[in-house]
């Protein structure tokens, strides 16, 4: 199994604090049958900036890490990125990775609104042969607010990806509905962990995959799991079709 999103590198964000939380970590995924995960660091979002030349490095000194310490996990690299200006220049100039130098980026939405330009950014993505992946889209105000909101970046070229924290509850009800309800609408392409330590927040994609396959069934947790195989290997991903029914009313909760 592969997780696409983790803060797993340590001393770079807010993920992992230092390498034996790194290697704890990592013991972690491997007791969730955890193969191979992504190293999505935040990058551009106000607080960090990480160019894909550190992330690199980081990511074999870790790699390095884990074989010393005869741990079966496989580190891969990758960003969460901010939408920013310079985003599309500095991803022809690879200081912007996409993930495991696939076809496709994860991108972080502010939490509080959708940017006016994510659309044309998504447009010009596509236009280079970039899949960009909406991150935790459960957690943006303007999506759990009225998801046909997240059907429109859908339609215009971008996946999203929910994190199993939400999916489990452990992030709190309401994230759940909103969470679970954006799957069975077909809004969702993968499930991740969004990991960043060993207590509130880590890995929890069993309990994740468990829950999608009791609320919703077998047939999403494979899809899930094939279009995270997917991107690891850069392969193409059949977008399941949203469900018609949210276009006349679909939203969840106003503030």
């Amino acid at each position: 199994m592969f997780d696409i999103h983790t803060h797993i590198l340590c001393g770079i964000d807010d993920g992992a604090s230092d390498v034996e939380q790194m290697l704890l970590m990592a013991n972690d995924a491997v007791n969730q049958q955890i193969t191979g995960v992504i190293a999505t660091p935040h990058h551009a979002d106000g607080l960090h900036w990480n160019p894909g030349e550190r992330i690199r490095r980081l990511t074999d000194e870790a790699n390095a890490e884990l074989r010393a310490s005869n741990i079966p996990l496989t580190i891969h690299p990758g960003q969460e990125v901010r939408i920013y200006n310079r985003l599309i220049e500095d991803l022809e100039e690879k200081i912007v990775l996409t993930l495991n130098d696939s076809r496709y980026l994860l991108l972080e939405l502010p939490h509080s609104h959708i940017p006016r330009e994510t659309a044309d950014t998504i447009y010009e993505l596509r236009l280079m042969g970039i899949v960009p992946i909406i991150a935790h889209p459960e957690r943006n105000l303007e999506i759990a607010r009225d998801a046909r909101r997240l059907l429109e970046l859908v339609q215009a070229g971008a996946l999203a990806q929910v994190t199993s924290h939400s999916v489990t509850g452990h992030s709190g009800k309401k994230l759940k509905q909103i969470a679970i309800d954006l799957c069975k609408h077909r809004l969702i392409h993968f499930m991740a962990s969004d990991a960043h330590n060993r207590s509130l927040r880590n890995f929890n994609l069993d309990a994740a995959f468990d829950a999608i396959i009791d609320t919703l069934g077998y047939d999403f947790y494979e899809y899930f799991r094939s279009n995270a195989y997917s991107v690891m290997n850069d392969q193409p991903i059949e977008v399941w079709p949203a469900d018609d029914r949210m276009r006349k009313k679909f939203f969840f909760f106003r503030s």
